[in-house]
C-alpha cells in the first residue's frame, strides 16, 4: 500500500491514502450538505419568485376578466331594452313576435365547469356567455331585417293610401243614400262632392300610377289613379287634366283642375275611393282639418 510522509513543524508522520479519504470524507459531506442546502434555498426562492410572479399575473388577468365581465353585462342590459323596443314595433306593426326564437336560444343559469380554480370558471363562464350573446346577436340582426322590410313596406303602403283632401273647398254631398238633385229620385251617391271656384287645383291623395284620363259618362273629364294595395281613386267633372295614362304622381302632385263638366249643378270635384274595387266612404281616407260643410 502506498503511503506518504508528512512533516508537521518537527514531528513526521506516515499515511496512507485511504487514511488522507478518511480525513478528508467529513469535508466533502459538510461541502456536499452545504451545496444541497444552497441548493434547496435557490429554489425555494426562485420558486416563491415564481409564484408571486404568477399570483400577479393571476390577479391581473382576473381584473381584466372582471372588466369584461362587467362590460357584458352592460351588453346584456342594453340587448333586453333593445328587444323590448322590438318587441314594441312588432306589436305596433302587427308582427309576430320573436319571443318564442329567443326563448330557444337562450338557457338557465351556467353549470359548474370540471375545472381547475376559479380562473378556470371565470374563463369559462366568460365564453359561454359570449357564445350566448354571438347567438342573441345573429337572431338580433335577422329580426331587425325583418322588422326593416316591414317598415319600408308599411310606409310603402301608408304613401300609397289615400289619406289628404283632394282639393280645397265646401262639402256639398257626402257618402251614401240621397236624392238625385236632377231626377229627384233616391240614388246612391258612391263618393263626396267637393264645391269651389272652377280652376281650383286637385291633387293626388296618394302616390300611385294614372290608370284612365278621359270622359266618363256624366262625370265628364276624369282622372282615375291605381294606388297598389288594393286602393284606386277617381276625380270627376274635372276642368282639365294635367296628366296623362301611365303617369306615376306623388300624393300632393297636381292632377287637373275643379271644373263643372258632365252632369253637374255647378263647378265641383266628385271624389271617389275604391278598396278591391268595392266603392268606400272617403271620408274615412281624408284628413277632416281642411274639410269644409
Amino acid at each position: 500500500m502506498q503511503k506518504w510522509t508528512v512533516r508537521i513543524g518537527r514531528k513526521t508522520f506516515t499515511v496512507s491514502k485511504w487514511q488522507i479519504f478518511a480525513l478528508l470524507l467529513p469535508f466533502i459531506f459538510i461541502i456536499c450538505l452545504s451545496l444541497w442546502s444552497y441548493g434547496n434555498i435557490l429554489y425555494s426562492v426562485i420558486l416563491n419568485v415564481n409564484k408571486s410572479l404568477l399570483t400577479k399575473k393571476r390577479d391581473k388577468y382576473m381584473e381584466k376578466i372582471t372588466e369584461i365581465d362587467h362590460m357584458v353585462q352592460s351588453l346584456e342590459r342594453r340587448y333586453s331594452k333593445i328587444v323590448f323596443r322590438d318587441e314594441t314595433l312588432r306589436s305596433a306593426l302587427d308582427i309576430p313576435s320573436q319571443k318564442e326564437a329567443r326563448m330557444l336560444g337562450t338557457g338557465g343559469r351556467y353549470p359548474h365547469d370540471e375545472t381547475n380554480g376559479v380562473l378556470d370558471r371565470k374563463v369559462v363562464t366568460l365564453g359561454k356567455k359570449l357564445e350566448k350573446m354571438r347567438r342573441e346577436q345573429a337572431l338580433e340582426v335577422k329580426s331587425l331585417s325583418d322588422l326593416e322590410l316591414n317598415l319600408i313596406r308599411s310606409r310603402d303602403q301608408l304613401e300609397h293610401t289615400p289619406s289628404i283632401m283632394p282639393t280645397w273647398g265646401r262639402m256639398t254631398s257626402g257618402f251614401g243614400w240621397r236624392r238625385d238633385p236632377f231626377t229627384g229620385k233616391r240614388r246612391f251617391h258612391n263618393g263626396v262632392d267637393i264645391a269651389n271656384k272652377k280652376g281650383t287645383p286637385v291633387v293626388a291623395t296618394a302616390s300611385g300610377e294614372t290608370i284612365y284620363v278621359g270622359r266618363m259618362g256624366h262625370l265628364g273629364t276624369c282622372v282615375k289613379i291605381n294606388h297598389g294595395y288594393g286602393y284606386t281613386s277617381l276625380y270627376g267633372h274635372l276642368k282639365g287634366a294635367v296628366v296623362k295614362t301611365g303617369d306615376r304622381v306623388k300624393r300632393g302632385d297636381i292632377i287637373g283642375y275643379m271644373g263643372n263638366s258632365g252632369r253637374s249643378t255647378g263647378p265641383h270635384l266628385h271624389y271617389t275611393v275604391l278598396k278591391y274595387g268595392k266603392d268606400v266612404n272617403p271620408l274615412d281616407y281624408i284628413l277632416m282639418a281642411n274639410i269644409i260643410y
